[in-house]
């Protein structure tokens, strides 16, 4: 199926972020991929991508991740999850970059 939509975002809110992130939906499933970066530990739930650019999981529940550095394996994992109305909000980690890569049912 070729019908499917793609954003990257390059510009977060919050304040604490920077980076790439690509939202592609295809096929009832919503795919976040991209780098991100942290200039320190964030100190609690900050949402980085509103409902405008995060589908709400089909489910209706949210969507629990973690992310860890590539080169500090000691650094608190960086927390994040997909509220049910559909926002990306980021919580712990420290400065330093980050994966992220999450699939997740859509309507």
């Amino acid at each position: 199926d070729n019908s499917y939509s793609t954003s990257t975002y390059t510009s977060f809110s919050g304040g604490v972020a920077t980076g790439s992130v690509t939202v592609t939906q295809k096929l009832g499933v919503c795919y976040i991929i991209g780098t991100l970066a942290l200039s320190g530990k964030v100190s609690s739930w900050t949402t980085i991508l509103g409902s405008s650019a995060i589908p709400a999981p089909q489910h209706g529940v949210l969507v629990p991740f973690e992310m860890s550095q590539w080169k500090a394996s000691y650094a608190q994992a960086l927390r994040g999850k997909i509220t049910p109305d559909g926002k990306l909000q980021l919580t712990y980690g420290a400065a330093g970059n980050y994966v992220i890569n999450i699939s997740y049912p859509i309507d």
